[in-house]
């Protein structure tokens, strides 16, 4: 549940908080009983924009929504990237250690190589 700190506005307690970074969800059949106009255009388009927040209708018939200021380039990408919301402290020592790994396979020598005699 999210709550304003300036004005106290809290959420409708159908949202639920994803895994994914940014987004909540809620169930497609409690959402049409709070915003009936906004769940009839989710059938017909893909994303829908209302306020500050932009709605999508996964195809397991739940709704997302996620506030179009943390990802204004959410029709390229629905979900936010982790490391934008953790500042990508851990992803790029991942990315640094993974790539370092592949260059090491690259290099290394093949044990079993046939070499063509000439």
């Amino acid at each position: 549940m999210r709550v304003c700190p300036k004005c106290g506005y809290i959420d409708d307690l159908i949202w639920r908080h994803s895994l994914k970074y940014g987004i909540d969800w809620a169930p497609y059949s409690e959402f049409t009983q709070i915003n009936p106009e906004i769940a009839q255009k989710l059938l017909k388009e893909k994303f829908v924009e209302e306020g500050y927040y932009v709605y999508h209708l996964t195809k397991g018939m739940n709704v997302e929504r996620q506030a179009i200021f943390e990802n204004p380039t959410y029709k390229q990408r629905w979900a936010i990237p982790i490391e934008a919301g953790r500042k990508g402290a851990k992803m790029t020592v991942v990315s640094k250690i993974m790539s370092r790994i592949k260059i090491e396979r690259k290099n290394q020598t093949r044990l079993f190589e046939v070499t063509k005699n000439e």
